[in-house]
This record gives C-alpha cells, structure tokens and sequence, in this order.
C-alpha cells in the first residue's frame, strides 16, 4: 500500500514540474510570435512609406573679398632694428645607435 501511494505522490510531483515546464514554453513561444509581429509590423511600415521628393535648396557661399596686404610695415624702423638670429650648428650625430638598450 505504501509503495502505491508513493508511486502517486511522484506521479503528481512530476505532473506539476510537467505543467509548470508546459506553461514556461507557453510563455515564451507566445513573446516569440510577439517578437516576430513586432520585427514584421516595423519593416512593413519601414519599407511602404512613400519616398517624397526632399528639396535641397543649393549653397551658396559669398564671394571672397579682396584681400590687401600693407608691406610698407616691413619697411619701418621698429622692424630694420630687429636683428637676425645667427645659424644653429647641430651635432653631426644625434641620439644612440640603439635606443632601446639600457645605459
């Protein structure tokens, strides 16, 4: 007798893991269905829009002005006071052979 009983209390367990398992699938075929309804209703509208004709109206920039250069300031006194800088001699050689070897 207790061996039955026992054998109907795990049939019921199983039954309710089983339902609980069958109502999960349930749910998540009916998100994917939701998903895909979803994905299609958003292409659908994408893609059936009509196309209107946009108007770029052109550029248009504005002429260059004319530009003017004054060089009777390079003839002043202030800048003929200016000296010039004598020449930099570099070394012949510069850095290491290798400079990733240490000191």
């Amino acid at each position: 007798m207790l061996v039955i009983w026992c054998f109907f209390c795990e049939a019921k367990v199983m039954a309710i893991k089983f339902l609980v398992q069958q109502e999960k699938q349930n749910l998540l075929v009916i998100v994917f269905i939701m998903v895909i309804l979803l994905t299609v209703l958003v292409a659908f509208l994408g893609f059936s829009r009509k196309k209107g004709i946009t108007f770029i109206p052109p550029i248009t920039t504005p002429p260059p002005k004319k530009m003017e250069i004054n060089f009777s300031v390079l003839e002043s006194a202030v800048v003929k006071e200016l000296e010039t800088l004598e020449q930099v001699n570099l070394p012949e050689q510069i850095g290491r052979e290798n400079p990733f070897l240490p000191y």
